[in-house]
């Protein structure tokens, strides 16, 4: 969970998640990458710290997303016509989820790429400028086995970022 004091907020739930020196090591690294001019995938925390990082916000609890274990798919998603999720994964495919954070307000130069059809919790990104970024709230990685796009994800990582 990232700390709500990078994005301008004060915590409204009490967690033991919550961890500052990981939360500045890990936007620290981001905005290393960044200035290398490396593509990065974020998943899960990752598109939350992506988020923040360039000056997006997070809903801090959100019900009904977190499956416990990542190993199978809980949900569907929707993908936006002509984004690189829809590419990979259709108009529509089933994903995992076990996430209590969310975005709330997208950063500026990202667009979502996917969405949750149940309550419109945003569930990819993708930069809209030069930085090569994608953000997936789910676990690709548990998936590749599962549901088509996910093994797709990261041949595509590979080859043309």
């Amino acid at each position: 969970m990232c700390t709500p004091t990078f994005y301008g907020e004060k915590r409204t739930i009490e967690s033991d998640d919550y961890n500052m020196v990981r939360d500045e090591f890990e936007l620290a690294l981001l905005a290393e990458t960044i200035r290398q001019e490396k593509p990065i995938m974020a998943i899960c925390r990752g598109l939350q710290l992506v988020n923040v990082a360039f000056g997006g916000t997070l809903n801090q609890h959100i019900d009904n997303h977190c499956q416990g274990l990542p190993f199978e798919t809980s949900h569907s998603i929707q993908t936006e016509k002509g984004s690189i999720v829809e590419e990979l994964f259709g108009r529509a495919s089933q994903i995992n989820s076990v996430h209590r954070q969310s975005i709330k307000d997208l950063a500026p130069n990202f667009r979502a790429t996917a969405f949750d059809p149940r309550d419109k919790t945003i569930e990819a990104i993708e930069s809209l400028d030069d930085s090569r970024i994608i953000g997936l709230q789910w676990h690709p990685e548990f998936l590749v086995n599962e549901e088509k796009g996910n093994l797709e994800l990261f041949q595509y990582l590979l080859q043309k970022l």
